[in-house]
């Protein structure tokens, strides 16, 4: 009887991945666990995700996700020929400013903010970020914070922004010479 039941319900769980397979599914890796954990076959969860009608969403760090949770490397073998391809018009792009290479490994190497404040402060001349410098920050992973910080000219007294600066634009020599 208990065999009789499990093969029913396994007919109904194929017939439901028919026809669920017969319309279009986004499938996530949410999806693909669910299924299993449901039980279904792994020849069921291959159809699935091979079906022409069915949208893979996931990327390549998805499948690592899979396989933690003891998804078969069937399916993840299936999953991984569905994964759409990087885009190849997303080129990395090149600053401007050759100073802006140097600050992106600093930053990405785990040093602070202040530390990179103080490197940029030590350089006298100010940064004029162009698009492509935005664009080569923002493509490395440096926060907003950090972006405005490098825009931001550094008076010579050192301790404040010319926006900043206590004496500027009057009494401030220095502060006039840098911006001239």
């Amino acid at each position: 009887m208990k065999s009789l039941m499990r093969y029913s319900l396994l007919g109904v769980f194929c017939l439901a991945i028919a026809a669920a397979s017969a319309r279009a599914e986004v499938l996530t890796v949410n999806s693909i666990l669910t299924a299993q954990k449901a039980g279904a076959p792994t020849e069921g969860i291959v159809a699935m995700v091979n079906s022409p009608n069915n949208t893979v969403a996931m990327s390549a760090g998805d499948l690592v996700t899979l396989r933690a949770a003891g998804v078969p490397e069937d399916v993840i073998t299936a999953v991984w020929a569905r994964v759409p391809a990087p885009d190849p018009t997303a080129a990395q792009v090149v600053p401007d400013d050759a100073r802006l290479v140097d600050l992106v490994r600093l930053i990405k190497s785990g040093i602070s903010e202040a530390i990179v404040a103080e490197q940029v402060k030590q350089d006298a001349r100010p940064y004029d970020l162009s698009v492509n410098d935005l664009l080569y920050l923002k493509q490395n992973g440096v926060v907003e914070s950090t972006m405005l910080l490098i825009t931001a000219s550094w008076c010579s007294f050192g301790r404040s922004l010319y926006s900043a600066c206590h004496f500027w634009p009057t009494e401030c020599t220095s502060c006039m010479t840098l911006l001239s």
